[in-house]
């Protein structure tokens, strides 16, 4: 994945590479390279590839994969790291670790630049006799200076793939697909899908809940935002 710098000077890239996750920066208008920094503390898997994004002043950029490990494992943490945009030195590392496998989604920066947010795919242990993976898609919000964590909502049964803060900073947008009927229960009422993605979810987060605000989205009456679900049916999907 590659993202430009707002001014239009800089392209910023990040793939997976034998010994770690490297991030390289060049020069937009020769294609040479201005840095490179290698996050040994990260990684990527072959089908779900690492995100980056760039803050609104250019001054800083984030990268997101997951945590390595020698075997399979049934719990990756989500790994978020902040860089120097001028030299790739790195500023912070931080990770959400929710208990499943974690991949990256998404990843953006409030347009104030001061909150990082961080979209995954979470895959849950499932032991006998559980028969289906539970999939959940976390969101974590991260200072963007420090890489302290915000608030962490998880959304269960949904499989993220897109995220956008709004511009004036007060709602984060994410998008998905809702993998059970549970999942798409909106005021109660459940709507009926296959055994495979039942169809689209959008959900609107408040970006700066106080505290004692829930940012649950899931069979909670109480929550600051909305979900708008569409069924695979009603696109003739």
């Amino acid at each position: 994945e590659m993202v430009l710098s707002p001014d239009g000077s800089t392209l910023y890239a990040v793939e997976y590479s034998y010994h770690g996750f490297d991030t390289l920066a060049y020069d937009a208008s020769n294609g040479s390279p201005l840095w490179s920094s290698v996050g040994t503390g990260v990684r990527a898997s072959g089908d779900i590839g690492p995100s980056i994004a760039v803050s609104p002043t250019g001054a800083r950029v984030f990268v997101v994969g997951f945590a390595p490990c020698a075997t399979r494992c049934v719990d990756d943490p989500l790994v978020t790291i902040g860089y120097d945009a001028a030299n790739g030195d790195q500023l912070w590392q931080s990770s959400y670790d929710g208990g499943g496998e974690t991949y990256p989604t998404d990843v953006a920066v409030s347009a104030d630049g001061a909150r990082v947010f961080v979209a995954g795919q979470e895959q849950m242990p499932c032991y006998s006799p559980c028969t289906t993976t539970q999939v959940n898609a976390p969101l974590i919000a991260y200072d963007a200076g420090t890489g302290a964590e915000a608030w962490v909502n998880d959304y269960q049964n949904n499989t993220p793939f897109a995220l956008s803060p709004s511009p004036d900073g007060s709602t984060v947008y994410l998008a998905g697909t809702f993998m059970t009927p549970a999942s798409a229960s909106v005021g109660g009422s459940a709507n009926s899908c296959s055994s495979s993605a039942c169809g689209f979810a959008m959900t609107a987060y408040d970006a700066n809940p106080g505290p004692g605000v829930s940012q649950d989205r899931d069979s909670s009456p109480i929550y600051d935002g909305w979900r708008t679900i569409f069924a695979r049916s009603a696109l003739g999907g």
